[in-house]
């Protein structure tokens, strides 16, 4: 939350005091950050002086995100200054605005409807103040009458139409996370060779609220040791596959739908020979590769240093970790020299 980060509180949780005392510094607007304030000798009504504050957080949905505080100090620019500044006073508003009606003439007038929209009425000593944060919309671009607006430099503008061009032609991706989770470690023996079992989950999470992804699956690849089934049987089910003698293990259709906010999890066993362990001081190396049918691949890479005893805390075994990296952020030569170099050109 915005007012979290300029506020140090949820906006559910702004008073007075945290206004007043936000105002005592200047403060300058800025492409997140919008001040109205409000004056009695305005002869408008409540309605007309409502477009300015929807025209800004139509502005806010697409371009960052931001938040606007309306009952703010007056603003002005002082001399040799390009930026107005707002400081002092809180400018107390006499009308008294519920959530449920500015949400209304919000979605009556911005089309399309979003959400995750955030209102706060402020009971002033006199009168009101409203605070108000948007989210940067993930169904841009919105308008306002028939136009849009985008935030620069501090100011809301009527949007160009290359701007306008480029969010109707973005892509969005479902943001896809995953992670590996140390579960269990055990000395076993396994035909006859002492033999470590290390318990592995996998957890994928879908963050984007208005995006289903599908057909998730995921490559799990280990520095040492194989993967539980290689010996098993276990290849040749038909979502389930190794590689390189059981170091690699993959998992297609994990789940065909993965709605917002869902966890999938899976639990899986490596097996690490105790020679192997003793050979590397018991360091090992995760790689978790995961996709699905409309995310690109990302990779979450850890390092662990196993030890001999078994502890409750196995977090302490993870030395090192790089989790939800894109693929794309780690390639480091052109597609073009990668073709060349398969092909031998």
């Amino acid at each position: 939350m915005l007012t979290q980060t300029f506020l140090n509180k949820s906006i559910d949780d702004i008073t007075e005091e945290d206004l007043t005392n936000f105002f005592i510094e200047e403060r300058e607007e800025s492409t997140q950050l919008e001040y109205k304030s409000f004056s009695a000798l305005d002869e408008s009504n409540i309605n007309e002086k409502m477009f300015p504050i929807l025209k800004t957080i139509c502005a806010f949905l697409n371009s960052e995100g931001g938040m606007l505080i309306w009952g703010a100090p007056l603003g002005h620019t002082p001399e040799g200054r390009k930026e107005k500044i707002f400081v002092g006073e809180l400018t107390s508003i006499p009308d008294q605005i519920e959530k449920d009606t500015f949400i209304s003439k919000f979605s009556n007038r911005i089309t399309p409807i979003p959400s995750g929209l955030l209102f706060k009425k402020v009971n002033l000593s006199s009168g009101f103040a409203y605070v108000i944060e948007a989210s940067k919309s993930e169904i841009s671009p919105h308008q306002l009458k028939d136009k849009f607006y985008m935030r620069l430099d501090g100011q809301t503008r009527e949007a160009p139409y290359h701007y306008i061009e480029a969010l109707f032609k973005k892509v969005r991706y479902p943001n896809l996370t995953g992670f590996v989770k140390l579960m269990s470690w055990k000395l076993n023996t396994i035909q006859g060779v002492p033999t470590y079992t290390l318990g592995l989950q996998f957890f994928f999470f879908n963050l984007s609220k208005l995006q289903n992804d599908y057909n998730i699956s995921y490559r799990v690849m280990s520095s040492h040791g194989q993967f539980h089934g290689w010996n098993f049987g276990l290849q040749t089910q038909h979502n389930l596959s190794f590689e390189e003698n059981g170091a690699i293990l993959s998992v297609q259709n994990l789940k065909e739908v993965i709605h917002y906010g869902e966890m999938l999890h899976e639990s899986r066993i490596l097996h690490i020979p105790e020679s192997t362990l003793e050979a590397t001081d018991w360091h090992i190396e995760l790689f978790l590769y995961f996709g699905a049918k409309n995310s690109p691949m990302k990779v979450s890479t850890y390092k662990l240093h196993l030890k001999n005893n078994i502890t409750a805390d196995y977090n302490e075994w993870i030395e090192d970790y790089e989790e939800n990296v894109l693929m794309s952020d780690l390639v480091t030569i052109s597609d073009e020299e990668k073709i060349r170099n398969i092909l031998g050109r």
